[in-house]
């Protein structure tokens, strides 16, 4: 039973799906009563490694079109 007002969080069933065939799947995906549920404790040090990763992706790029840029100017 879910308490009254909106409710913020994941789809169970795209979770599943984004998580098939890998090895966290079962700690994060759990079936409950003919449900599909989340243990969020779980899915959070992998959701900051993965912004970890994009925010090292996207260092990269900037240093890449800082270089870029600064080579165009000195042109």
């Amino acid at each position: 039973q879910f308490p009254d007002g909106t409710q913020v969080g994941f789809v169970a069933q795209e979770a599943q799906e984004a998580l098939e065939g890998t090895a966290v799947q079962d700690s994060i995906v759990k079936h409950c009563n003919g449900h599909l549920g989340l243990t969020y404790e779980h899915i959070i040090p992998i959701l900051t490694k993965a912004i970890q990763e994009q925010q090292s992706q996207l260092n990269e790029m900037r240093a890449t079109l800082d270089a870029v840029t600064d080579k165009t100017v000195e042109d």
